[in-house]
């Protein structure tokens, strides 16, 4: 579509909703290079938009389908997951509203992390548990930043594999009086 597009054969441009489409079929792929092609993509969308294409910003959609395509790789790709949540919020904080993160993406990265069944990734999933909880308390009314059942399904898989005392009783507070 892009080549098409930039060889004048269609006046039809790729936009955001093209290239994050494209980056979830790669999530839903299982291609072994799932993971690459759908970065590749995501550079494709945000240099589009770099150089002037205005319908190809992404937006909490796009970044929480690379996020996806993270969680649905063998493991290991937190770390990258973790990167994208972090420019989603810079970006939000520099006005990009369209960028603000939600519990579809801190969900996806608790269920990213939960792969890794390390200490520290039982450590960060807490914390990113917390941040949306936080985030949701100070705009209650923002159905975005509202903690599902999916999300303490998710924090919970990673709390159960620990062997921390402190942690367990988080879990079970959680599970007994969700936000």
């Amino acid at each position: 579509m892009t080549k098409r597009y930039e060889s004048g054969m269609s006046d039809v441009s790729p936009n955001a909703a093209t290239y994050t489409t494209t980056i979830n079929a790669w999530a839903r792929s299982r291609e072994m290079d799932a993971v690459e092609r759908g970065e590749e993509v995501l550079q494709l969308c945000e240099e589009s938009f770099r150089l002037g294409n205005t319908h190809a910003q992404p937006n909490t959609l796009t970044y929480n389908s690379m996020i996806n395509c993270y969680s649905k790789s063998k493991g290991g790709t937190s770390t990258k997951a973790l990167a994208i949540l972090e420019s989603m919020k810079e970006k939000s904080q520099r006005g990009e509203e369209s960028c603000l993160p939600d519990v579809v993406t801190y969900t996806s990265l608790i269920d990213t992390l939960a792969k890794e069944q390390t200490v520290a990734a039982t450590t960060i999933a807490e914390s990113l548990l917390q941040e949306l909880e936080e985030a949701h308390s100070k705009s209650p009314h923002d159905e975005r930043l509202k903690p599902n059942v999916r999300t303490y399904t998710s924090v919970s898989s990673k709390f159960r594999l620990s062997h921390s005392t402190p942690r367990r009783r988080v879990f079970s507070q959680v599970m007994k009086h969700p936000q």
